[in-house]
């Protein structure tokens, strides 16, 4: 690019924000979450903190990995999407004081996300390859169930998964 030249929009960009908002939409303080971005993004890209009693902050967090995709690969089964996470920033998430997080997919075409707990991904991963090998590689394939879309009620639920860990 040149001095002359416009700076590129390009779809990632445009995407990343169209998913925030999506989580942002849902994980709120109406629902008893005070969401914030990570900045720097060093392996989650924000931090939610509980709201008790839907009044007071708590300080009690923890990370949410979102991750936008324009074409998600939806498993024979039908009920899961599968996608290529690495491992790295599943570790950084488990490496809190209450050992998980929020992992969320956006479906770019369908304007909605899916979720599921960092910490019952690593259990399905363990049990289904029958030992902790894969924790050696780069990346490694998740499967977030469909059932679990993210709205209201799914946030009740994920609020009081997180009370209960704290």
């Amino acid at each position: 690019m040149s001095f002359f030249d416009l700076p590129i929009v390009d779809k990632s960009a445009k995407f990343s924000e169209q998913s925030e908002t999506s989580l942002k939409r849902t994980l709120n303080q109406l629902n008893n979450f005070i969401c914030r971005t990570d900045i720097p993004d060093k392996g989650r890209d924000f931090d939610a903190e509980l709201i008790q009693q839907e009044t007071y902050a708590t300080n009690r967090r923890f990370g949410i990995q979102l991750k936008g995709i324009e074409k998600p690969t939806v498993l024979a089964s039908g009920d899961h999407i599968s996608y290529a996470f690495e491992t790295s920033r599943l570790a950084y998430l488990l490496n809190r004081p209450i050992g998980t997080g929020l992992i969320v997919l956006y479906d770019v075409k369908k304007d909605c996300c899916y979720y599921d707990f960092a910490d019952a991904i690593y259990k399905r991963l363990t049990d289904t390859r029958g030992s902790e090998d894969w924790q050696l590689k780069e990346t490694v394939n998740i499967h977030v169930p469909l059932s679990q879309l993210l709205n209201d009620t799914e946030a009740a639920k994920i609020h009081a998964y997180f009370t209960d860990r704290f």
